[in-house]
């Protein structure tokens, strides 16, 4: 399980990311696309939000299942913040 403080990170990751993804994309969002579940991994225990949409309504679950990015569906779904 990956665990972390949700918004440790403050101001910081909040001016990276807002609850729709923009053509800019965000950090989480090209980790997903790309499969690097590490950086998926890290980037969830800073506080970033993993229930972000793209303007198609498309979660990050989807886009990882869509990659068949298997490893990150699991981080995805095991994070908990505390």
């Amino acid at each position: 399980m990956v665990m972390g403080r949700k918004g440790d990170v403050g101001d910081n990751l909040s001016d990276l990311q807002s609850s729709v993804i923009t053509e800019d994309h965000m950090p989480l969002y090209v980790a997903v696309e790309l499969g690097c579940w590490p950086a998926v991994a890290a980037l969830l225990c800073l506080g970033a939000d993993k229930n972000v949409l793209d303007q198609g309504g498309n979660g990050l679950y989807h886009m990882a299942a869509k990659r068949y990015h298997f490893t990150v569906i699991e981080i995805l779904t095991k994070v908990v913040y505390i």
